[in-house]
């Protein structure tokens, strides 16, 4: 089964079948999907996430994780969107959004692909969610959707301080150049 929704980045097709979604976007079967969860309860069942980014995960809206086990989740913090995931088997769903591969957003095509329509009303094109790489200490960024640090600090809730300290203790930024921040 296809779902076209709005997800709480842009508007999606959602389905526990990760082949069929791919088919229907024209490429590689193997070609990994995001997995969107409904809590931090269900990404737990999927890959551990490392100490040094807990708080990180915890905080993160609209980003996506790339875990050491190789799973790309994301765990959605909007109430509708999370509860509509919850109402699949196990809490979660492949994510991908609703346009044909390297192709721009086409409404009329995600409504003739898709088995079930959710908020028809309220689709709309927006932008992806972040995906960052985690390692055991270390974070690298895939794709990325903030423009810089203070950015950064304010999509993940946390201020310049806290950053400066946390990105000091895990080795990603030197000393000196957290003076400037």
């Amino acid at each position: 089964m296809i779902y076209l929704a709005q997800s709480d980045t842009t508007a999606g097709l959602l389905s526990q079948d990760k082949a069929r979604l791919n088919a229907l976007k024209g490429r590689a079967k193997d070609k990994p999907c995001v997995i969107t969860v409904a809590s931090l309860c269900v990404l737990n069942g999927f890959a551990r996430v490392p100490k040094a980014h807990k708080a990180l995960v915890r905080r993160a809206k609209k980003t996506s994780f790339i875990y050491p086990n190789g799973l790309c989740l994301r765990c959605v913090k909007d109430a509708r969107h999370a509860k509509f995931l919850a109402s699949f088997e196990g809490g979660w769903a492949y994510s991908t959004s609703a346009n044909e591969h390297g192709k721009d957003f086409d409404i009329n095509w995600a409504k003739s692909v898709a088995d079930e329509i959710l908020d028809a009303d309220i689709l709309s094109q927006g932008k992806g969610s972040a995906i960052f790489k985690l390692g055991k200490k270390s974070i690298k960024k895939i794709r990325s959707i903030l423009l810089g640090i203070l950015d950064f600090c304010c999509f993940f809730n946390i201020g310049i301080l806290e950053f400066r300290h946390n990105c000091k203790k895990v080795g990603l930024i030197s000393p000196t150049f957290c003076f400037y921040l």
